[in-house]
């Protein structure tokens, strides 16, 4: 998630891991992640997201100047499980940073 969640936010204390509360979405982490470029350096970035997360939004793993694989019908957990996120996952990985 690229943009932060706005659940951290309310309770950033969750399971008390201090991780919780580096991706509010208006937090200081995220804010620094997301300042200008989005996508820094002659990298290749990718993000590879499903239609169907209910954990982290599209807009927050859209990321600007990169990569977009969006999988329709895929949802957070089915990412780990899905062929075709471990095939884009595989080509991202491969192919060359620049």
């Amino acid at each position: 998630m690229h943009h932060g969640v706005t659940s951290a936010c309310f309770a950033p204390d969750f399971l008390g891991v201090c991780v919780w509360q580096e991706i509010c979405e208006t937090g200081d982490f995220v804010t620094q992640l997301n300042a200008p470029p989005a996508t820094p350096g002659k990298l290749a970035w990718t993000s590879i997201y499903g239609t169907v997360d209910e954990t982290i939004p599209n807009e927050s793993s859209h990321l600007d100047g990169a990569e977009n694989i969006v999988l329709e019908g895929v949802d957070h957990v089915g990412l780990l499980h899905d062929d075709e996120a471990w095939e884009a996952l595989q080509e991202a990985l491969a192919a060359p940073c620049w």
